[in-house]
């Protein structure tokens, strides 16, 4: 498939199967293709791959797997996997790191999908950044027990259960009692009448 996928129409689709199915969610194969027709790496590698001599090329990374390029209009594949333009490989790690899957699933993902060259290295420093730039957790803080009972509460709402009631929880930090009461609606009316019954 090294000399420009036009061997048939078959193939053709084929390619065209293997662009679009390749194309990370959250883009389309046609905003994949305008990026790639005006950069300047894939047009110079879209040109060996119809022709011009492989030696010729300032892009030598791509070397290596020359014979496992091809084109469809813009786009450049290798083998199943779709050629991603300098300008959109931020993008397409962002989005495979916003679904948390760290450093090896990203890996896993991007390697039948996705291809560059440094792929992995890119991948591996995105993850170093993202990492980084997490915000650490607050530290804990210790409450202090209350001087007495009823004087700190922790209140809670538990529900819809399927019945369609609420389940109004009420704990006192200093003695551990809870008070339960189940609710049918979930106005603040309900709950301050509740409340007020368990205070008094």
């Amino acid at each position: 498939m090294g000399s420009g996928c036009k061997h048939s129409s078959q193939a053709g689709e084929y390619v065209r199967f293997v662009a679009v199915s390749a194309t990370p969610s959250a883009m389309t194969t046609r905003e994949i293709e305008e990026a790639s027709a005006g950069d300047e790496e894939l047009s110079a590698v879209r040109q060996c791959i119809n022709g011009k001599p492989w030696d010729q090329l300032v892009y030598k990374q791509y070397l290596p797997c020359s014979g496992e390029l091809c084109t469809i209009g813009k786009l450049t594949l290798r083998g199943t996997r779709i050629v991603i333009p300098k300008k959109l490989r931020p993008r397409v790690l962002s989005i495979v790191h916003e679904g948390h899957l760290g450093i090896v699933g990203t890996k896993q993902k991007l390697r039948s999908k996705v291809w560059w060259p440094d792929k992995e290295r890119d991948i591996e420093k995105h993850g170093c950044q993202l990492i980084s730039r997490a915000t650490p957790p607050e530290p804990i803080r210790t409450t202090p027990l209350p001087t007495g009972p009823w004087r700190d509460l922790a209140i809670d709402l538990l529900g819809p259960l399927p019945t369609g009631k609420s389940i109004l929880v009420v704990v006192d930090y200093y003695s551990r009692y809870y008070e339960v009461d189940i609710q049918k609606s979930t106005v603040a009316s309900k709950f301050i009448s509740s409340l007020e019954e368990m205070f008094a």
